[in-house]
């Protein structure tokens, strides 16, 4: 009886668990400068070369994802590319490819 009691008690917590997170997650009434925002939101993808294992691919995207404007980063070695969600009125190409190559790596252009 005390095992069942203990799974409700898991069950309910984890139930509320999504809950809350759900909550958080709602969009709020957002401002003409959020849609703004999200309107300049684009996604980039850039050769990388130099990149031979999870390690690198972790630096890359840390060298990115440093920079203001870039929302996120996936590199990948085996694709020797990495795809960027960055804000294209705050971020150049120039400064991801900089970034890339202070870490070791060659930056090459955009992929289209």
């Amino acid at each position: 009886m005390k095992l069942l009691n203990k799974m409700k008690a898991v069950l309910l917590f984890f139930i509320l668990g999504i809950a809350v997170i759900g909550c958080q997650n709602t969009p709020s009434s957002s401002s003409q400068n959020d849609t703004i925002t999200s309107k300049s939101m684009v996604y980039m993808s850039l050769t990388v070369e130099g990149m031979t294992c999870a390690g690198c691919e972790n630096t890359v995207q840390g060298a990115l994802t440093a920079i203001d404007g870039i929302d996120s980063a996936f590199a990948s070695h085996i694709d020797k590319q990495v795809r960027v969600l960055v804000d294209s009125t705050q971020v150049s190409l120039k400064e991801m490819q900089e970034a890339i190559i202070a870490k070791g790596y060659d930056a090459g252009e955009l992929i289209k």
